[in-house]
């Protein structure tokens, strides 16, 4: 919110961020600049819900289709979810700044027209970064560790893992219906945005503990490279008989264990999907895998 603000500070930094990086297609310019006007300084005057600054206003992306409607005084310059302003401008100087709320617009293909760089909702969503101390709510505030989010999750959430080696000294337990997605560069604002291919992530259980727990439903765990897993049953991954589970994307390498060196599965119901087990070991049964349940699919 703004109401404190003056509007000479927000009017500069939103001449800044146009003036930073930004390129407007023309059609952009003809279709939403109705008026372009400016005071003695310079600087443009926006307003929103249909409500403007003054005399020296600039009419600013028909307003009343562009912004959240608040009152008068209050403006806060967010953006509808289907305002025209959205992606309607390009990052030339590949400068990466915050917008007005102080939420990175680095990864972002293109930016938002305004000051405001439009989200989708990351309710739900966890973010984990090994370099980082915080709430778990954003990149930027990330957990420090996987099992850090697994906890505060609700059933039903998701848990973004950005690209990193992560060790062990317990194993990380599952004991809800979550989803765990590796492969981001931790920037991204979509899930669709991350590269298995670019971005690896390592679970590391140091030869000392298993890696992943799961003994809950429908846990979905995607684009971790699993390895030096160390346990009596899956060293890699077990599943016990109240779990169901859709693993994807993931590499099994040199877990060791008596029964399932890479995975002990349990589970009246599992999927395997474009899994890879490489050296891992077993001293009784399953070096790769050992399934006491006829239910695995891969």
């Amino acid at each position: 919110m703004f109401g404190t603000r003056s509007f000479r500070d927000i009017h500069t930094s939103i001449l800044a961020l146009l003036i930073l990086a930004i390129a407007i297609p023309a059609s952009a310019l003809t279709n939403n600049f109705r008026s372009m006007k400016t005071d003695k300084n310079g600087l443009y005057s926006i307003g929103s819900a249909r409500i403007l600054t003054g005399p020296t206003s600039l009419d600013f992306l028909e307003p009343a289709d562009q912004f959240v409607p608040i009152m008068p005084g209050e403006e806060n310059f967010q953006l509808f979810e289907d305002a025209d302003a959205i992606d309607r401008a390009v990052n030339l100087a590949f400068i990466y700044t915050d917008d007005i709320d102080g939420l990175e617009r680095e990864g972002h293909s293109q930016w938002d027209m305004v000051a405001d760089e439009y989200r989708i909702d990351s309710s739900g969503i966890w973010y984990v970064d090994s370099e980082r101390y915080g709430d778990g709510n954003s990149w930027k505030t990330a957990f420090e560790t996987i099992q850090q989010a697994v906890g505060a999750a609700r059933p039903g959430d998701e848990i973004w893992v950005k690209k990193g080696t992560y060790l062990l000294s317990s194993e990380i337990h599952f004991d809800k219906a979550v989803s765990v997605y590796g492969c981001f560069n931790g920037s991204e604002i979509q899930r669709e945005q991350r590269d298995c291919r670019l971005y690896k992530n390592i679970v590391n259980g140091q030869g000392a503990v298993r890696c992943f727990d799961i003994d809950a439903q429908d846990v979905i765990i995607d684009g971790f490279t699993i390895q030096y897993g160390e346990h009596d049953f899956g060293g890699g991954m077990y599943a016990s008989d109240s779990s169901s589970f859709t693993v994807s994307n993931c590499t099994f390498q040199l877990n060791h264990a008596n029964d399932g060196g890479g995975f002990f599965s349990e589970a009246p119901r599992g999927e395997l999907i474009n899994c890879i087990f490489l050296d891992n070991t077993a001293v009784e049964n399953g070096g790769g895998i050992y399934v006491l349940s006829p239910s695995l699919n891969s």
